[in-house]
C-alpha cells in the first residue's frame, strides 16, 4: 500500500520542491510562493517578521529572546494562518528540522520591540536581516545583519538607567537619559539535519550560530528535535540551547576602574512547544 507524500490537512513542508519524499508517494507538491508577515509576542514586546514570498499571515516568529542561566519553558497560545511551504515555522521561539531545499533562497525581516521595565521609562528596537540559502537538503546556511535602538531612564534596579547587553560596553550614569543607535554584528547560522521527521522515526538537527561584534562575540548551539504525529497535524519540537558569550568590559576586580577584560556568560535554554494544524493551512500552536 502506497502513502501518499502528504495529505491534504497534513501538509509535509521540507518537501516541496521533490515529487516524493521518500514515502512511495506520488501526489505532486503544491507550490506557494509570495512572503509573510506576522506581529506576535515577544518575550517583552512585539515582534513583526517578513520574508519573501508570501502575502499570506504564517505564524513564522521563532525567536523573540532568550532567558539567562536557567530552564526556558515560554508559555504561549497563538493561532495563526499557516501557509505550507519549506522551513515553515509555526513556533516563536523554537526551531524544528524543516529546512530549504538545495537551492532555495529567502530573505527574511526581524523587528522586536520590547517596551518598559521595572520603573522610569524603556525602548528598545532590535532589528535582524537575514539571508539564508540551502546548500544540500539537510544542510541550511544563514547570514544575519543585527542593529539596535535603545532609549532607557531610570530603567533598572534602584531607578538606574541601565541600558540592555548589546550596549554593556557603554559607561552610564544612574540618572543618564540614555538614546543610542548601533550597528551591533554579523552572524552566521547553519543547521544540519540528521533524521527527517517525515521519513525517519523522528526530526533532529544540529544548529550553530557565531556572532561577532564590537567588543564581543557569542556562538549559539542547539540540538532540535521534532516529532510529527497523526500525519502531520500534530507537530511536537523541543530544542535545547547552549551559548556562551563573551564581553570586553570593565573589569569589576580592577581596584582603579579602568581596566577591561573579557567576561563570560553562558545561556542553557530549554523549549518545547507544540503545534496542531486544525484545518488546512490553520493552526494552533504552544509553548
Amino acid at each position: 500500500m502506497q502513502v501518499r507524500a502528504r495529505t491534504e490537512a497534513g501538509l509535509a513542508m521540507h518537501d516541496r520542491y521533490k515529487l516524493d519524499i521518500a514515502r512511495g508517494g506520488e501526489t505532486a507538491p503544491r507550490w506557494n510562493d509570495g512572503n509573510v508577515g506576522v506581529l506576535a509576542p515577544a518575550s517583552d514586546g512585539l515582534r513583526f517578521a517578513t520574508r519573501s514570498g508570501y502575502m499570506q499571515p504564517a505564524a513564522h516568529i521563532r525567536r523573540a529572546g532568550r532567558l539567562h542561566r536557567g530552564l526556558a519553558l515560554a508559555a504561549m497560545f497563538s493561532i495563526a494562518s499557516s501557509a505550507a511551504f519549506a522551513e515553515e515555522s509555526m513556533f516563536s521561539f523554537v526551531y524544528t528540522t524543516d529546512l530549504l531545499p538545495q537551492g532555495g533562497k529567502e530573505v527574511e525581516q526581524w523587528v522586536t520591540w520590547r517596551h518598559q521595565k521595572i520603573g522610569g521609562y524603556y525602548d528598545q528596537l532590535e532589528g535582524r536581516t537575514e539571508f539564508e540559502y540551502g546548500l544540500t537538503d539537510r544542510l541550511q546556511v544563514a547570514l544575519y545583519l543585527n542593529y539596535n535602538w535603545t532609549q532607557a531612564y531610570h530603567n533598572g534596579p534602584f531607578g538606574a538607567t541601565t541600558p540592555p547587553e548589546q550596549f554593556s560596553d557603554y559607561q552610564v550614569g544612574p540618572d543618564d537619559r540614555f538614546n543610542q543607535t548601533r550597528f551591533v554584528g554579523v552572524s552566521g547560522e547553519a543547521i544540519y539535519r540528521i533524521l527527517s521527521p517525515y521519513t525517519d522515526a523522528f526530526g533532529l538537527a544540529v544548529y550553530m550560530e557565531p556572532t561577532f561584534g564590537k567588543n564581543f562575540f557569542e556562538v549559539e548551539n542547539k540540538i532540535i528535535l521534532q516529532k510529527n504525529f497523526f500525519d502531520d497535524l500534530l507537530t511536537i519540537a523541543f530544542n535545547f540551547t547552549y551559548a556562551p558569550e563573551f564581553r570586553y568590559l570593565l573589569d569589576p576586580a580592577d581596584p582603579t576602574g579602568t581596566a577591561s577584560s573579557w567576561q563570560e556568560e553562558t545561556d542553557v535554554n530549554y523549549a518545547l512547544a507544540v503545534s496542531y494544524r486544525f484545518i488546512e493551512n490553520w493552526s494552533a500552536a504552544s509553548h
